[in-house]
């Protein structure tokens, strides 16, 4: 197997260019989708084979995956069943797929897409006898640059007061990006932990106001909570819903905080040796990043 089909190369993240970056090192041929707005000169760089395309429309990639031998989808399953149809009509044979936690939540916005994605795929993968990985991370962190929490970095390093929705005791286990990178370089090489999904998540899980103090901690500043009525905000957002619709927070966001995000990974650790390092550890190379690319002082 030495031709790579990968998609989220330069998703925001950092999992992407990791993969891509440890896999040049190793001469696998790469083939890499990227969009036409992407910042791609560092794939120039290593030579990779670079697809314009938009995984929302599949005729937009038709014949890219031609004697490609595996798939790689870091871009998430929104479109993963487009990719899909592409690697049944070209014969492509293996896949590993990145999902999310998410699957798991009570939250119907938050689940019911992913849920129902994953149960398509496993269908085609079945009929057509297509060998499979899913990996579904919990919340990714560590480069610099993710959507998650680089915002609390930034919010903490400029204020003392934090608000929390009910009292903070909800679980939480953030993973750092190159271990959600490095279970994927691993499952490439074992073939033998294929066929199944596994959980990657952090070290270990901490509760949501933990989470936020070992933030402040890594910063070196302190946080005072402030502890606000879960259902009353909850219900107000709500309201704001129906009379807003492009109101920018969600009710739903609201409860989320409070639902445990704690998945275990044991299955990972005796398949393929998975291990995460800890959330302390992390953060303080997310922060090192931060500052290195001048948004921290």
């Amino acid at each position: 197997m030495r031709s790579i089909f990968v998609t989220g190369s330069t998703c925001k993240s950092g999992v992407g260019r990791f993969v891509v970056e440890e896999l040049c090192k190793k001469n696998y041929t790469i083939k890499c989708l990227v969009r036409s707005t992407s910042k791609v000169d560092w794939l120039k760089k290593l030579g990779v084979q670079l697809i314009n395309a938009d995984l929302d429309r599949v005729e937009s990639f038709i014949s890219s995956l031609e004697n490609v031998d595996l798939v790689v989808n870091i871009a998430g399953m929104r479109n993963a069943l487009n990719l899909i149809e592409e690697m049944v009509r070209t014969g492509v044979k293996k896949g590993i797929f990145v999902n999310t936690t998410g699957v798991f939540s009570e939250f119907k916005k938050a689940s019911t897409n992913y849920q129902l994605i994953e149960k398509e795929m496993l269908k085609i993968f079945d009929n057509q006898n297509i060998n499979y990985v899913i990996v579904r991370p919990t919340m990714i962190y560590g480069n610099g640059k993710d959507r998650s929490i680089t915002k609390y970095i930034k919010y903490l390093n400029m204020h003392a007061y934090y608000p929390i929705f009910g009292d903070g005791s909800a679980l939480i286990q953030p993973v750092y990006y190159k271990d959600v990178s490095n279970a994927l370089l691993a499952l490439i090489e074992n073939i033998q932990c294929w066929g199944k999904a596994y959980n990657v998540s952090g070290k270990e899980p901490m509760t949501y106001k933990r989470f936020i103090e070992i933030i402040a901690e890594a910063l070196g500043r302190k946080v005072t909570f402030i502890y606000l009525p879960l259902q009353s905000f909850a219900f107000g957002i709500s309201i704001l819903e129906k009379i807003i619709p492009s109101f920018p927070i969600k009710s739903e966001q609201i409860l989320r905080t409070t639902e445990d995000r704690a998945f275990d990974y044991t299955d990972a650790q005796k398949c393929f040796g998975y291990n995460p390092i800890s959330f302390e550890e992390g953060i303080k190379l997310e922060i090192e990043e931060l500052k290195r690319d001048g948004y921290l002082i």
